[in-house]
């Protein structure tokens, strides 16, 4: 929002608040028509909400003007602004650090070295003048405030005595009230530079133009810039302060002519004082009197530089160097008066503006790498205007150069900038107008409150009068309600009683307060101790037997056996709150009140929360005064403390040791995922089901034991000890001796809870189960990596099970030796750090190496690392078991381990290898895809697995289906060999390193004939199927002359000669795949010849021959054909013993079935 849009946001917020307050005090007593329509509080309330929604709503069009106005594009450059502001605050809070000051809640640290803001008229050239000064420019550069492509807000520079804000105006126009991009910007500036000096925000302007400027640049030029700068110095006197010394810093001064020449021999002090122009005190001047001034300053200055130059140029010994020297106060002259007309235009008055306060004018050398000498202006100029050669006028060469003037400008800043950083201030006229009006303003307000209390005492007292009357009904009501009292039902309903009791409360504060200033003391005390007196008798006859027959009805008439400890710890307090409400206890009421308020649904069930928290109120009354004795019922207490032991206290000293637990904010659980580092989530998960994030009490933690339990123990046995009394049990005077025992069983238990609540959360971790073998072996190797989250688990688990005290701690001295071992057990946490003895030992590295724990993981490592190989192998590569191995090595180092870590190391040895074994048949399942479909195209209803099949396999397809170098071979070979036993005569799968194949006994039959037809076929030749035989004729008949058994051209013929063997082999030499048997002569109507053709016609010729084995002998076969009425019979002899002619093999052999 604008300024104006905030200013009259305030004005309708103060109206809307002055006439809220009138209308509440006032509006009581106005009357309209013989009516006092506000006398009463809620019409008041609601004309003050009717005010206050027309005052938001005024606000809101404000607001919503606002956004509609609003250009996109100047949000945008406020945001990049606020970016850029916010880096250039950082930076300068750490140039303040590094000066050892506190900025944070220190705030005079940004006032421990003055702060100047510097304007120049040319972009980047602040720096050499900045350096010159002693000034380093701030660890942040000018890209890094700035990466919008636009010029920066301003670059830091920092130096021993002041800090410095550079900034580059070269004319940019700049509207004083900052609605320009360019305004908005040097706007924020300012305001961050009064949020970190609220007090003096600035101690002083530096303008910084250089000579060239003044002198190359135009007239319009040098306005431009002048009224540029005159509207940034009058935002920043009205954002900063109005009193703020400027000093211009004219650099370049060793551009003019003959300045090396007239100022060679000057010391720094005599040039600064020569080449400077120091005004009066200028502070209060007005805009014409600082500019006559400045005239009169540079006029002395312009005397001074003449004599000098005259002095110079007459002790010069060449006339040339002299002209040379006469002509620097020429140009300094011409310099002085365009710094006049400049000043002149930047000091002009402006209605509503403040006057710049300008301190003095100052020439500056700044150090140059140029070795040029100054051109010669003046007569370069007269030369351009003649239409002359303008290079034949070379500069005039002065005897030397003067030397680097850098110290000029530090002088400059020490003797006349620093010293008046003072005079700089925030008193503006407006402010000192406002508190010449604070004293007035303070009246009216005196008056307005005046009036106000007028109209409110006169409301009192128009309520004096109803102040009696109502003194007199309070005392009679209060009267009839303890009347009431006596006459009402013993028991009565709670929620017939609550009223009573409330309205018995509320009058108790309101008649103490009746007639507040006035003179009713007397009355009002009477009054008020009768309802005092009431409300007790209320509490003693109506609440109190209603609350001792309802706890009296929870408690058991018998006693309970086998209480849980929350069931026994439950009828302990209700128990002792019985036994308090009935006058019992020796000692205070706040564990009675306590239940109570903790218990309201029992005591009083059926009250809504409203009442409930009345009751609440009701119940704090009542316990907070003494309660009577009164007879209870003997025998349910008795029947409780049957079931109550010195357990019970035992349990009662748990449960407020974990009560102070759970109040120590500072004391966190201790969580797995914490322990574990970022990536347990993804590797470790708990067996039980449960999160992480759900870990150990912080009760049964280190931090707890040694911060609340091993401190409070004996106090909390002590005061546990205290309550005995309700049981009871016996103990001493002061109960030393049951403290003592309790002291003694309360850090039993506790320990007792604290190892089996640490070997709970340690058997319940275990490592997760990746999806995959691939997300399997990755979560492996992560898990063994140097963050390890189980290692890490282990040693915080290792460290939160030693319970030693640090050495610093110390005890107080035991009474006897006895009493000290046992102190100092309890105080060590010594059964603790014993039990877990071996948790320390499993992560103890020793000089011979890593731990065991790192040894153990470093295993599941490399396990991980086989795994992956197993995954990423080539489809075609045979099944590592390197996996197995590893995985039985990690089974067989669990036996050595402790019970947490030895189960997590066999679970992963599983799951390693079920995943492997997974994994593998997957591998074999995928193969096997690419060889079925060319099994069972080529077996599929085809001779010779199919007897009755008219078409046959081609030897092809059967020798790339069955030969050495087949698909079958290849894939058993690749896949299956390595798990199966091929010794036995019937093959059979057995385990390699744990890890088996998922293949049925009728699929591994199927791959054994394949082997067997494989071995009688592919004997000879690997390439090609291939079978050598004999016959040999046994029998003709006697009708047949001849018989002729022919194999393609391989031809066996039998007369009755004598019997010879007739070698044979398919295929044929001839390659005619034929087979054919004949017998001749040939009969009328009977078959003399049967013939095949096709890759296996010799198979078929055999098989038509019934072969049958002859003898026992696995390599000769008898044949036998019956061709019509006559027969012949022959013996097969095969080449080997594996051979195809039985046939089963062929007949029988089926694609397998792999899953």
């Amino acid at each position: 929002m604008t300024k104006t849009a905030w200013l009259l946001a305030i004005i309708v917020l103060g109206l809307a608040v002055e006439l809220a307050v009138a209308l509440w005090f006032g509006a009581p007593a106005l009357s309209i028509a013989g009516m006092q329509p506000f006398a009463g509080v809620m019409p008041r309330v609601a004309a003050i909400a009717l005010i206050g929604l027309l005052a938001i709503a005024v606000i809101a069009v404000l607001v919503a003007r606002r956004g509609r106005l609003t250009d996109r594009r100047q949000l945008e450059a406020e945001r990049a602004t606020a970016a850029e502001i916010a880096v250039l605050r950082h930076a300068i809070r750490d140039i303040l650090r590094r000066r050892g000051n506190r900025w944070r809640w220190l705030r005079p640290a940004a006032y421990s070295v003055p702060w100047y803001v510097v304007l120049t008229s040319q972009v980047g050239s602040a720096g050499p003048l900045l350096k010159a000064m002693g000034f380093r420019p701030a660890a942040v550069g000018r890209q890094e405030l700035n990466d919008a492509g636009t010029a920066p807000l301003a670059a830091l520079w920092s130096g021993p005595r002041a800090l410095v804000l550079a900034v580059d105006a070269p004319g940019d126009t700049v509207l004083a009230d900052g609605d320009t991009e360019t305004g908005m910007r040097w706007r924020a500036l300012l305001k961050l530079i009064r949020r970190m000096r609220p007090q003096q925000p600035l101690n002083g302007l530096i303008l910084e133009v250089s000579a060239s400027a003044f002198l190359d640049s135009t007239a319009g030029r040098r306005a431009t810039l002048a009224e540029d700068w005159r509207d940034r110095i009058a935002l920043a006197a009205h954002i900063v302060g109005p009193s703020i010394p400027a000093y211009l810093a004219v650099t370049g001064i060793d551009d003019l002519r003959g300045y090396h020449a007239s100022c060679a021999d000057l010391d720094e002090m005599t040039l600064l004082d020569l080449t400077g122009a120091t005004l009066a005190d200028t502070t209060e001047a007005r805009a014409q009197e600082q500019a006559k001034a400045l005239h009169e300053a540079l006029r002395n200055m312009l005397r001074r530089l003449a004599r000098h130059a005259a002095r110079r140029a007459g002790a010069a010994p060449q006339s040339e160097q002299a002209g040379c020297i006469l002509e620097f106060p020429a140009e300094v002259a011409i310099l002085a008066d365009r710094i006049t007309q400049f000043a002149v235009t930047m000091l002009r008055p402006d209605p509503g503006r403040p006057t710049l306060s300008l301190r003095g004018v100052q020439f500056v050398q700044l150090p140059t790498t140029q070795p040029n000498l100054p051109d010669d202006r003046l007569l370069r100029g007269a030369a351009r205007v003649l239409a002359l050669d303008v290079e034949q006028f070379s500069p005039c060469h002065s005897t030397r150069l003067r030397a680097d003037g850098t110290g000029l400008a530090g002088r400059f800043l020490h003797r006349d900038v620093l010293p008046e950083a003072g005079l700089a201030n925030r008193h503006h006229p407006l402010r000192a107008a406002w508190r010449a009006t604070l004293p007035a303003l303070a009246a009216l307000a005196l008056l307005a409150s005046s009036v106000t209390f007028g109209l409110v005492l006169q409301d009192r007292l128009l309520e004096a009068d109803r102040t009696l009357d109502h003194v007199e009904q309070s005392l009679a009501a209060s009267d009839s309600a303890v009347r009431a009292l006596d006459t009402d039902a013993p028991l009565p309903d709670l929620g017939r009683t609550l009223p009573v009791l409330d309205r018995l409360a509320a009058e108790v504060p309101e008649v103490a307060t009746l007639g507040a200033g006035l003179p009713l003391s007397d009355a009002r005390e009477t009054l008020a101790n009768a309802h005092r007196d009431a409300y007790r008798r209320a509490q003693l006859h109506l609440l109190l037997p209603h609350l001792l027959v309802g706890i009296q009805a929870q408690l058991p008439t018998e006693s309970p056996q086998g209480l849980t400890p929350q069931a026994e710890l439950a009828l302990f307090d209700r128990l002792m709150t019985y036994l308090t409400l009935g006058g019992q206890s020796p000692g205070g009421t706040e564990a009675a009140l306590t239940w109570l308020l903790a218990h309201s649904d029992e005591v009083a069930p059926g009250l809504d929360d409203d009442a409930t928290a009345r009751l609440a109120t009701h119940l704090h009354a009542l316990l907070a005064g003494p309660l009577p004795r009164i007879p209870l019922d003997e025998a349910r207490i008795a029947a409780a403390r049957r079931a109550l032991s010195i357990n019970t206290l035992v349990l009662r000293g748990l449960a407020t040791l974990q009560a102070k637990a759970r109040a120590a904010d500072d004391l966190p659980a201790w969580r797995p995922i914490d322990a574990a580092g970022p990536i347990a989530g993804r590797l470790l998960i708990r067996r039980s089901g449960r999160p992480l994030s759900d870990g150990i009490p912080a009760f049964y933690t280190r931090a707890g034991f040694l911060t609340i339990v091993a401190p409070a123990l004996q106090e909390v046995a002590a005061q546990v000890a205290t309550e005995a009394w309700v049981i009871p049990l016996t103990a001493g005077p002061d109960n030393t001796d049951l403290a003592k025992v309790l002291e003694q069983e309360i850090a039993d238990d506790y320990f007792t809870a604290y190892v089996d609540s640490w070997n709970e959360l340690l058997d319940d971790v275990t490592v997760a189960q990746g999806m995959t073998l691939q997300q399997a072996a990755q979560q492996l190797t992560q898990l063994a990596g140097p963050a390890s989250p189980l290692e890490r688990l282990y040693q915080a688990a290792s460290r939160e099970t030693d319970l030693t005290p640090p050495p610093a701690a110390t005890t107080s001295p035991p009474a006897s030796r006895a009493e000290g071992s046992l102190a100092k057990a309890i105080a060590t946490g010594e059964p603790v750090t014993t039990r877990f003895a071996w948790l320390r030992e499993l992560v103890a590295t020793g000089d011979n190496g890593p731990s065991r724990l790192r040894q153990t993981i470093d295993s599941f490592g490399a396990l991980g690392r086989q795994m992956a190989q197993t995954a990423y192998l080539p489809t075609d590569a045979a099944p590592t078991l390197s996996a197995g191995s590893a995985a039985g090595q990690v089974a067989d180092s669990a036996a050595s381990l402790p019970p947490p870590l030895a189960r997590i190391a066999n679970e992963v040895a599983r799951a390693a290898t079920s995943m492997t074994s997974a994994a593998t048949d997957d591998r074999v399942t995928t193969a096997w895809r690419d060889v079925e479909p060319f099994c069972r195209l080529v077996t599929g209803n085809r001779y010779p697995f199919y007897g009755q099949a008219s078409q046959a396999t081609s030897l092809d397809d059967f020798a790339a289906l069955f030969g050495p170098q087949g698909r079958l071979e290849k894939f058993f070979a690749t896949y299956i060999r390595p798990f199966v036993d091929t010794t036995a005569p019937a093959w059979r799968v057995h385990p390699v390193h744990g890890m088996a194949i998922d293949i049925d006994r009728p699929a591994l039959e199927q791959f054994q004939r394949a082997a067997r037809i494989r071995d009688a076929f592919f004997a000879d030749n690997p390439a090609a199927p291939s079978v050598r035989f004999s016959l040999e004729p046994l029998r003709l008949d006697a009708t047949a002359e001849t018989l002729t058994y022919a194999i393609g051209g391989q031809t066996l013929v039998y007369r009755h000669d004598p019997v010879r063997l007739w070698p044979m082999q398919w295929p044929p030499p001839d390659g005619q795949l034929t087979a054919q048997i004949q017998v001749t002569p040939w009969v009328a109507n009977e078959p003399g010849s049967l013939a095949f053709r096709g890759p296996f016609a010799f198979l078929r010729l055999i098989e038509a021959g019934t072969p049958k084995p002859d003898g026992k002998a696995p390599d000769r076969f008898i044949l036998r054909y019956a061709l019509g009425s006559r027969a012949a019979s022959l013996r097969l002899t095969a080449a080997s013993i594996i051979n195809p002619f039985n046939l089963q093999d062929l007949r029988q052999f089926r694609c397998p079935e792999i899953p």
